[in-house]
């Protein structure tokens, strides 16, 4: 799912727009993505026709115009992809305690 969101304007631009405008997390917005690409895949098969690249126009791409597009409007900046990665509930230290959200306690294996 991710390769495509890479090579996709539209997919990219759904991943973008949850990330920066909607506060998305990663996988939050890979799903949504899939989500997409499954419609994409039964609106193919019921139309019998291939898949284009297309531009935000309707335009058929090619994939190095495809990828220079994602570049130039939906790169995720490296901030925004910190904050949602400091937003997440932290893993198992090596403690031994399990790192919980605010408020929930924290309990030992």
């Amino acid at each position: 799912m991710d390769t495509v969101r890479k090579t996709d304007p539209e997919l990219a631009e759904l991943y973008w727009a949850l990330m920066t405008m909607k506060d998305h997390h990663h996988k939050q917005a890979l799903c949504a993505v899939a989500n997409r690409i499954v419609n994409w895949i039964f609106s193919v098969l019921k139309r019998g026709k291939p898949f284009e690249l297309r531009d935000r126009e309707g335009n058929s791409i090619t994939l190095c115009e495809a990828k220079a597009i994602i570049l130039e409007r939906y790169t995720v900046g490296k901030n925004i992809r910190a904050k949602r990665r400091f937003n997440r509930i932290e893993r198992p230290s090596e403690t031994g305690k399990i790192a919980c959200a605010p408020g929930t306690g924290s309990h030992s294996h």
